[in-house]
């Protein structure tokens, strides 16, 4: 029924936009967390950010966390390397200092004003310009993992430290890699909003079939409620002609020598045309003619009717959901 399929499209909606935030939250913050809490960044730090140029499967668990490796490095920053400001630095053991910092990073990454709809589009372009940055800034970097850091490389790789600030995600992206794992919730949380999105289409689509189906409805109930009724319909039903008047008009064609029982011949009759006319005295107590109103039944000369009325028309209209 369309009321069954709008209710679960628009669940569908519902559904979709709430796992799609469940993913978004994973990648941001790592798998299962909704605030960072640190989960994910490894003791020694260094192989949370890929292990120098040897990449480490420690990469990859949440934003936040490549973030600290490209933004907060062990040690007294000498710059700004994420160019806002200097984030509190986490060490090569960051149980320290790594919620602070990720706490300070998304603070700075918060924006005010308009936002963006969230759409699968938006995310797919965002992936795009990630994946545009990695291999960007091979700096003094001469080794050939260059080609999958982010951030700017030097010789020694990405530490976490100062002036190897960088993700090094070669475990990750080299062949048979297994992939960035918060890349991966992105995509699941575009899949996500795809499918809020096809549902939300019908679900709109189903909305104003159900309004049209509604306003038909109503204009059929009132219909149903005044009731609809047929025209009287009268049919005219004309008698046979009795057989008194078909006796007359035989017995008036008659001439005097034709003219015999049950007729008579009346010479002296005004009508020269009705001379031979019927005799009555010969049809008393026949049940004919005139003699047929003595009966008790009446017989008529002219047209009569029979009524037929027709009952109400009601239609009903029954919308099923």
């Amino acid at each position: 029924m369309l009321a069954a399929e709008y209710k679960q499209k628009k669940e569908t909606v519902n559904k979709g936009f709430e796992t799609a935030m469940t993913h978004i939250n994973n990648a941001i913050y790592g798998k299962g967390k909704t605030d960072y809490d640190g989960s994910g960044m490894t003791d020694p730090k260094s192989n949370a950010c890929g292990a120098g140029n040897t990449g480490n499967v420690a990469v990859k668990n949440s934003i936040i966390n490549d973030m600290i490796c490209l933004c907060a490095p062990a040690g007294t920053p000498s710059a700004k390397p994420c160019g806002q400001k200097a984030f509190g630095a986490v060490g090569s053991n960051p149980a320290g200092g790594k919620v602070a910092a990720g706490k300070g990073l998304i603070a700075a990454c918060k924006k005010s004003g308009a936002t963006e709809e969230l759409t699968p589009d938006l995310i797919h372009s965002r992936l795009a310009a990630f994946y545009g940055r990695i291999a960007a800034q091979a700096g003094s970097e001469a080794n050939a993992a260059v080609r999958f850091m982010l951030g700017l490389a030097t010789g020694t790789g990405c530490q976490g430290s100062s002036q190897a600030e960088c993700v090094n995600y070669l475990y990750q992206l080299e062949t048979p890699g297994t992939g960035i794992t918060w890349v991966q919730e992105l995509e699941s949380a575009a899949r996500a909003l795809g499918d809020a999105e096809r549902a939300y289409a019908k679900a709109t689509a189903l909305a104003e079939q159900l309004k049209s189906l509604d306003q038909a409805a109503e204009s059929t109930r009132q219909a149903a409620k005044t009731g609809i009724q047929l025209p009287t319909i009268a049919t005219a039903v004309k008698p046979e002609p009795s057989a008194q008047t078909t006796k007359e008009e035989d017995c008036n064609k008659k001439d005097e020598k034709e003219c015999k029982d049950p007729c008579k011949w009346n010479e002296n009759s005004a009508d020269k045309a009705k001379k031979c006319s019927l005799d009555q005295t010969t049809q008393a107590g026949t049940g004919d003619g005139t003699a047929g109103a003595q009966t008790g039944k009446t017989n008529t000369t002219g047209s009569y009717y029979i009524v037929i009325n027709k009952a109400p028309l009601l239609l009903a209209f029954f919308l099923l959901q």
